[in-house]
């Protein structure tokens, strides 16, 4: 008679691995080469990104949109999303950019270099689910990489061929306010590339919508923004007796005329002054806080480079890039 211990031995070998957080993977397995980043070696995700990345294995979520500012490392989260998804959660993908030159340099400067550096993602890429005796059984060029499991095709949103070409379980769009207006006759190519996903909807589908948002009144990126539950990233003033909880915005920036060296933050409820050294502590222990309901299944994020770890209040102030990138005419109110 088979005893207990052994039993539960069996049942052990026989149960699937646990399920890794995408940002959990992406800290332990992606290694960032040098050749496309300012600190190379074992990817390290800021605060605000994690959640970024894990919105990819939500069971609750089918489309997140990304309205991030430059320098607010959202390129790397996309990296980060890509790698766990061909890891652990593999099936057909489409990562779509403005144009073919654009996705072109997105594979050769930046997914490649990633791949070549990540010895799990290099086991995986360029391999298929057969693998014939001297070959890797798979592609691995400039528009399509395969794996066990899935394919990632690159596409422009310039050709609707590309993105009408098969059935797609997880699909990227990056930058979509520099899509084109039209994909040929066919339309929207945001639209059209969302149709690729009908087969998988409800089945573990995942639409990721990225942009830096450029235009004032006519932004892709807040559009979609606006369907979602709007989310923000909330900080903590660091003066202990007022503890006011906001995200950090373009209007609490203060700087003496022509002196942008002189850039720094001010608490919006008790007006004091916030170093540097404090901004980096609050971005620390912020977290994403939702600000409507939104509609169901669509979960987004809006983020400036005053809350981004990679960047400076003197870096913002100098240029008015936030004032620039994120017109309040535009967006909804900042409070949480």
């Amino acid at each position: 008679m088979t005893d207990d211990s052994l039993a539960r031995s069996w049942l052990g070998a026989l149960a699937p691995p646990p399920k890794v957080a995408p940002s959990s993977f992406a800290e332990q397995e992606i290694i960032l080469p040098g050749s496309a980043n300012a600190i190379p070696g074992p990817l390290r995700l800021a605060p605000y990104q994690r959640e970024l990345v894990d919105s990819i294995a939500d069971d609750e979520t089918e489309i997140v949109v990304f309205m991030l500012s430059s320098q607010t490392g959202k390129s790397i989260s996309i990296d980060a999303m890509l790698g766990y998804c061909i890891a652990c959660d593999p099936g057909p993908m489409l990562h779509v950019s403005p144009t073919g030159a654009r996705s072109e340099d997105f594979v050769r400067d930046r997914f490649d270099p990633l791949v070549a550096a990540s010895p799990v993602l290099r086991s995986l890429v360029g391999t298929g689910q057969d693998t014939r005796k001297g070959s890797a059984g798979g592609t691995n060029s400039l528009s399509s990489k395969s794996f066990p499991g899935g394919q990632l095709n690159f596409a422009s949103s310039h050709k609707p061929d590309e993105l009408a070409a098969r059935a797609i379980k997880y699909l990227l769009l990056d930058e979509v306010d520099r899509f084109a207006l039209s994909a040929g006759i066919e339309g929207d190519p945001v639209g059209l590339a969302i149709k690729r996903t009908k087969t998988f909807e409800g089945r573990g589908r995942k639409v990721v919508i990225v942009s830096t948002p450029t235009s004032r009144n006519a932004s892709r990126i807040n559009q979609w923004y606006l369907k979602g539950d709007q989310r923000k990233f909330v900080v903590s003033c660091p003066d202990p007796d007022c503890g006011y909880r906001a995200p950090l915005v373009f209007d609490s920036l203060r700087w003496d005329e022509g002196k942008p060296s002189t850039a720094h933050l001010v608490c919006e409820e008790c007006g004091v002054v916030i170093t540097e050294a404090q901004r980096r502590e609050m971005i620390e222990g912020g977290s994403w806080e939702p600000t409507t309901n939104g509609e169901p299944g669509v979960r987004s994020y809006h983020l400036n480079e005053l809350a981004s770890k990679f960047s400076t209040c003197l870096h913002v102030c100098d240029g008015h890039v936030t004032e620039k990138l994120y017109p309040p005419l535009i967006l909804p109110s900042t409070s949480p």
